[in-house]
């Protein structure tokens, strides 16, 4: 009994190395979210500098593909544009959200 009250007093804290492993968890966390920004930011920018431009076969409005909108169109109905001239020169419109050219 007297060795454990003497490794309870000697200031060791059962909970520090939790608290550590959280804090290095919350860590890691914060860098993987931050690195699939990064990523999706990049996908995104990369599907908008190809040129590429989506719409619906069921309307007259095209998007660019990280579009709120665009995301709800299933693939079945999607129709794809190489540029917003394309998309334009098939009777399609500007989305109003995503506001492409």
């Amino acid at each position: 009994m007297k060795i454990v009250l003497e490794k309870l007093n000697s200031g060791l804290n059962p909970l520090e190395n939790w608290e550590s492993g959280m804090k290095k968890g919350y860590i890691v966390l914060g860098v993987v979210i931050l690195f699939a920004i990064i990523i999706g930011a990049v996908v995104i920018r990369n599907q908008s500098a190809s040129g590429q431009f989506v719409g619906s076969k069921n309307s007259n409005v095209y998007h660019y593909p990280s579009c709120t909108w665009a995301n709800k169109i299933e693939a079945s109905n999607q129709v794809w544009f190489s540029s917003s001239e394309d998309a334009r020169n098939h009777g399609y419109r500007p989305c109003q959200v995503c506001h492409p050219p």
